[in-house]
């Protein structure tokens, strides 16, 4: 029985959107970065103001400054507070190195690296205080999930402005999929990026390897709801599968690839060496203290983390190792998708490695 389409839809039009982005190169992005992000700090702002000024919104942003000392010696919580600082910074994900590739080779790479963590940080402060004022304003659970804070607390901000709400709803969901978009993009162009400097292939042969897989992955996400909702019991098994592989495939590797990192080029290669090379063309010079973070304090702290949320996983009783949801008939799930991401991602790394690089000029962000 087919329950709607729509989620199909969707999917397949975000995928044609990212490839006509792609196709056009990442200067397409940033005219339109320049614009889009200060509208959403702008809007963010206007949802705070609004937030402050009905009856318990101060009570929100008080509840989210108040320290909850419980809270922070759950592991579980660093881990999630490091996984959100490593996607929404694009850390462990390779898009960095992609788009550091197209700059200059004596760009300051300190200062773009300290612009980037405030602006990031300071939208997610302001998106935070808006978004729990309106927890308050509302009564609204503040545990709840991403998509209800997106989905539902937001569009109840929007609705309680004196004026033209229809135009700030619209005015919003458009930033929203705009953020959505650039993000599509960065995770698909460091993966191309890489594609292209180690097998020395033309952009278009590399997007088309990072494409179709993607796509087909967010099309099997979508179409348990398209197929049947009451497939999983409870009508949310496309969301299962999102939350399984969120816990496992971001919380987990995003933390795993930065350990790893911090390993090879502490130890390996020489994190004086990415120190120095660093300083040649920077105002602020990197102290000695940053070799020590990147070869032992950084690694000790994701190695607690990981090993902590790792153990919690795999002796609580009930849930289904991090997923949220029951899965009646899904058991093997669980299991299945981390030992498939481990040896997916195993055998690609074997089979990149063993391929020599292929010496080629530098290449731009702009499709063949």
């Amino acid at each position: 029985m087919v329950a709607t389409w729509w989620p199909m839809i969707a999917v397949g039009t975000i995928w044609t959107l990212t490839i006509l982005l792609l196709w056009r190169g990442t200067e397409t992005i940033e005219k339109g970065v320049r614009v889009f992000v200060p509208l959403m700090w702008l809007f963010m702002i206007a949802l705070i103001v609004r937030g402050l000024t009905l009856p318990g919104g101060v009570d929100g942003v008080l509840y989210l400054f108040t320290p909850n000392m419980d809270g922070i010696a759950d592991v579980r919580i660093w881990q999630g507070a490091f996984a959100q600082m490593f996607f929404s910074l694009s850390l462990g994900l390779g898009t960095m190195t992609a788009y550091a590739s197209y700059l200059p080779k004596t760009a300051d790479n300190v200062n773009n690296s300290l612009l980037v963590s405030f602006l990031n940080c300071g939208f997610e402060y302001i998106a935070g205080v808006a978004i729990f004022a309106m927890l308050f304003v509302y009564a609204l659970n503040p545990a709840g999930s991403t998509l209800s804070l997106s989905f539902f607390v937001i569009p109840q901000g929007i609705a309680s402005f004196p004026i033209w709400v229809k135009g700030f709803g619209v005015f919003f969901f458009f930033l929203l999929v705009i953020a959505g978009l650039t993000s599509a993009v960065s995770l698909v162009e460091g993966m191309a990026s890489a594609l292209i400097d180690k097998l020395g292939i033309s952009r278009t042969r590399a997007l088309a390897f990072v494409l179709v897989p993607g796509i087909a992955g967010s099309l099997m996400f979508a179409l348990p709801t398209v197929i049947d909702p009451n497939l999983s019991g409870n009508g949310v098994l496309g969301l299962t599968l999102l939350d399984l592989v969120d816990n496992w495939a971001f919380r987990y590797s995003l933390l795993t690839v930065g350990l790893l990192e911090c390993l090879l080029i502490g130890w390996v290669l020489g994190a004086d060496k990415l120190r120095y090379a660093v300083n040649q063309h920077t105002k602020f010079k990197l102290p000695a203290f940053f070799d020590w973070m990147i070869k032992v304090i950084i690694p000790v702290i994701l190695s607690a983390v990981l090993f902590g949320t790792l153990w919690q996983d795999l002796t609580r009783e009930g849930g289904i190792y991090g997923s949220t949801y029951d899965m009646p008939g899904y058991g093997w799930l669980p299991a299945f998708i981390p030992a498939a991401w481990l040896v997916f991602t195993l055998v690609l790394a074997a089979v990149l490695a063993s391929r020599p690089t292929v010496e080629s000029a530098p290449h731009t962000p702009v499709a063949e």
